[in-house]
């Protein structure tokens, strides 16, 4: 539901900047259009048809541009609301009960064959790391990582931590899933 109320308030501040601009626009062509107006009673010559289509270029113009501001807006508005559901994404993989962590645990730790070196994990689910670790392996409580685990050896490292799963190995498909059930695609 949070995320919903962050899609909403985001893109309710990119319709209300959009209707902004709008309203200037349409100010400053009535302005244009009273301005000209008053020309063409003074003077209804060639100058004033190439001013009434300087004019309407003009109008052309400042619409393109009020439109491709406003898509960019909601864009990044819309990327804004991916990168903090990839956050509660982590978020939530970090704070996950011990049954669920242990299944994303032994998932991660499928294919990994070491039979040495050193596994750090969260000081917190040290004990649960032990369980899916390759027994070889020395496992390393550490503040900096919260979820997952980055592995060191002598001769290779591998970071399987989540923020580094979700936000670089698997960060477009994880994305594009979000942008899909967000309906922006």
């Amino acid at each position: 539901m949070a995320l919903q109320d962050i899609l909403k308030k985001i893109l309710d501040e990119a319709e209300k900047k959009a209707k902004e601009i709008q309203s200037q626009t349409v100010e400053a062509c009535k302005k244009l259009d009273a301005e000209f107006e008053e020309l063409s009673k003074i003077d209804a010559t060639e100058s004033d048809k190439r001013l009434k289509s300087a004019i309407e270029t003009a109008d052309k113009k400042m619409s393109v541009v009020i439109r491709r501001e406003s898509s960019q807006r909601i864009l990044a508005a819309k990327q804004e609301l991916i990168r903090k559901s990839l956050e509660k994404f982590v978020d939530s993989l970090e704070n996950a009960d011990d049954k669920l962590y242990g299944e994303i645990l032994q998932k991660l730790f499928a294919d990994f064959s070491w039979k040495s070196g050193q596994i750090f994990a969260p000081k917190n689910r040290v004990e649960i790391t032990k369980k899916f670790a390759p027994a070889g392996c020395e496992i390393v409580g550490s503040d900096e990582i919260h979820g997952g685990f980055h592995a060191k050896s002598d001769s290779a490292e591998v970071d399987r931590t989540f923020k580094n799963l979700i936000f670089s190995e698997f960060r477009d498909e994880i994305a594009a899933h979000f942008a899909e059930q967000l309906k922006f695609l």
